[in-house]
């Protein structure tokens, strides 16, 4: 499976990349290739943190939250799914996969 490589988004300067730009791509996608495996294994908590780290590399990948959110869901951590979604909505107001599975979460918090 192919996973982009990630760049810095909330550390790089588009005109000047640097060598430790490059080290945190590379880092995060390595995260992002661990991650992928161990979610489509169905491992959500080693998923889970594996988008952790890959998240402080890239906190405005909106798809890396959705993820992550997708895992916090099915270990029933849902105040972490609900905060996930909200961030991936500050980013994508339109996105229904996530206004779902927050709405989800609500309901199974009974709130």
């Amino acid at each position: 499976m192919y996973v982009p490589i990630c760049l810095s988004i909330n550390r790089i300067n588009p005109g000047k990349v640097d060598a430790r730009s490059i080290d945190d791509a590379v880092h995060c996608s390595a995260y992002l290739r661990d991650a992928e495996k161990a979610f489509e294994a169905q491992q959500w908590q080693h998923a889970k943190e594996l988008y952790t780290h890959a998240i402080r590399y890239a906190d405005a990948a909106a798809w890396i939250l959705l993820k992550r959110a997708i895992c916090n869901f099915n270990i029933e951590e849902h105040y972490e799914t609900i905060s996930d979604t909200g961030k991936v909505l500050k980013l994508e107001a339109d996105n229904i996969f996530a206004l779902e599975m927050r709405g989800r979460s609500y309901y199974l918090l009974g709130t």
